[in-house]
């Protein structure tokens, strides 16, 4: 009986050691952010009651991103070449590359590919661009008339709330339809990278370098889906509207990536191809995306479909069982079971 006793109350002993105990209590989270708080006393400085009050460029809820300047126009549409303050040049690329016509099955009937781009106008802030799509006659066409339809890209460059941005106006005039059933699908090319210079520097250094990609959509201001485009901390947000003015009225559109499995980011340079659908019209179409240029804290391997050099996969996995057995070692369960070990033995 005595024995049985004692087993009851070793085992007792055991539960309330283990389970008894309240569990610790951790501070309030503190309404400054970042690591060191709000990116320490060069990039901002906490204020209580309000937050991270961030030192100009630096903007951000912990100050971590930074507003980079606003690039100057160029003759040529696609690249947009950005340098910071580390004087790493790095290249924004934001495109129409293709035009295609696709019937009601989605099949494409027509393709045309956009070059030959012609700068109409150049001030410091807005710039503007045209070329042209040159096809036979539509459907109801019994002729065989030419028919040009004009593509205009004006780009605009502003600052709002801290950010550097471009609007990116895209126009088109009349287009002769195969069938007034098909529409049109505008191809987007965006993409940002680091240039050599900076990944074979990055390189000799051993430092990591990671490129990510995120889809998704926003109902503020407006209707849209966006992509963002990261390399390192070189940022790219572009935002495509649901919707654009068709004929001088508001017409829905339908945003969908085009990105295929042959389509691989890479560490210093990502990719992305977005088509805008839009149904057919009579006299002009006007879409307006925006894009966003910005400095963010570097991404890494647990950004949302990241690539990084291989160095960074390395050391992730090393940290993480480093950091799991770490875990299970000082774990206070862990401890818990020890003491009552010990103690079962003094006891027997």
């Amino acid at each position: 009986m005595v024995s049985k006793l004692s087993t009851l109350f070793i085992f007792f002993f055991c539960f309330i050691l283990i389970r008894g105990q309240e569990p610790t209590l951790t501070n309030k989270p503190q309404i400054c952010l970042g690591n060191p708080v709000c990116g320490g006393p060069e990039q901002g400085y906490c204020k209580e009651n309000v937050g991270c009050v961030c030192i100009s460029p630096y903007i951000g809820s912990d100050c971590s991103s930074k507003v980079i300047p606003q690039p100057t126009p160029s003759s040529q549409p696609p690249i947009i070449e950005i340098v910071n303050d580390n004087n790493n040049n790095n290249e924004y690329t934001i495109l129409i590359t293709e035009i295609r016509e696709l019937d009601i099955n989605n099949n494409m009937v027509k393709s045309f590919i956009l070059n030959n781009w012609v700068l109409r106008s150049n001030s410091p802030n807005i710039s503007n661009y045209q070329t042209t799509i040159v096809q036979g006659g539509g459907a109801t066409t019994t002729t065989t008339t030419t028919t040009t339809t004009t593509v205009n890209v004006t780009k605009e460059f502003f600052e709002d709330q801290g950010f550097s941005k471009m609007k990116y106006s895209v126009g088109l005039s009349p287009y002769a339809f195969t069938s007034q059933l098909n529409r049109l699908q505008i191809i987007f090319k965006v993409q940002v990278q680091l240039n050599e210079t900076n990944n074979n520097n990055n390189n000799n250094n051993n430092n990591t370098i990671c490129s990510s990609k995120e889809y998704g959509f926003t109902t503020q201001p407006d209707d849209s889906s966006y992509i963002r485009l990261q390399v390192s901390n070189s940022t790219l947000l572009s935002r495509f509207p649901n919707s654009c003015l068709a004929d001088n009225k508001i017409s829905s559109v339908s945003p969908i990536s085009l990105d295929s499995g042959d389509l691989k980011s890479k560490s210093n340079s990502v990719v992305s191809y977005i088509g805008i659908s839009i149904s057919s019209y009579v006299s002009s179409i006007t879409f307006n995306p925006d894009f966003s240029f910005s400095l963010e804290k570097a991404a890494n391997s647990s950004s949302p479909n990241s690539v990084c050099s291989p160095s960074e996969h390395l050391q992730s996995s090393e940290s993480s069982t480093s950091s799991s057995l770490s875990s299970f070692l000082f774990n206070g369960q862990f401890v818990k079971i020890i003491v009552a070990f010990i103690f079962l033995i003094i006891i027997c």
